[in-house]
């Protein structure tokens, strides 16, 4: 059964097959499909997985959350920053599905900052994701040094009162 193709008609390649919707916008962007695009669901998720970071971003931001706001802040904190989390990844899984093609970041900020802006905008969107990711590293390994440094020199002797 052939699918039905809507009010467009499909691109063709050289042996004059039908080339699929993902193929024909990467065509309209100027690039040629090189990537496999599947995962399986482990994969997607060890790879979801270690990005997020889990055990960095936990052992680092405990401290803060509860030296500075307490208990409230973990425990109703986390559930509003993830809500807040999850719609900002929503909003570029969008962007994603517009401009599906490897360069991400860098090519969706030049498509949507237009001709004059975009070559700025994909620059300091590198700039910016390099910059913010190294600092995030050494911000989160000091924390970690520090607390292990805090751990030592305290002589945790009882004290009988």
């Amino acid at each position: 059964m052939e699918e039905e193709q809507g009010p467009y008609h499909p691109l063709r390649d050289q042996d004059g097959d039908a080339i699929s919707a993902d193929d024909t916008r990467l065509k309209q962007l100027g690039y040629k499909q090189e990537l496999s695009r599947n995962l399986s669901a482990i994969a997607n998720f060890s790879l979801t997985f270690s990005i997020i970071s889990v055990l960095t971003g936990l052992s680092t931001t405990y401290s803060i959350g509860l030296t500075y706001g307490g208990p409230v802040t973990m425990v109703y904190g986390w559930p509003i920053v993830g809500l807040f989390t999850l719609l900002v990844g929503l909003s570029m899984a969008e962007i994603c599905s517009a401009y599906p093609t490897s360069g991400g970041l860098y090519f969706w900020s030049a498509k949507l900052s237009g001709q004059r802006w975009g070559p700025l905008a994909a620059w300091l969107t590198g700039w910016y994701s390099n910059w913010r990711v190294s600092t995030w590293a050494t911000w989160s390994m000091i924390q970690i040094l520090l607390s292990v440094a805090d751990q030592y020199s305290k002589s945790h002797v009882i004290i009988d009162t």
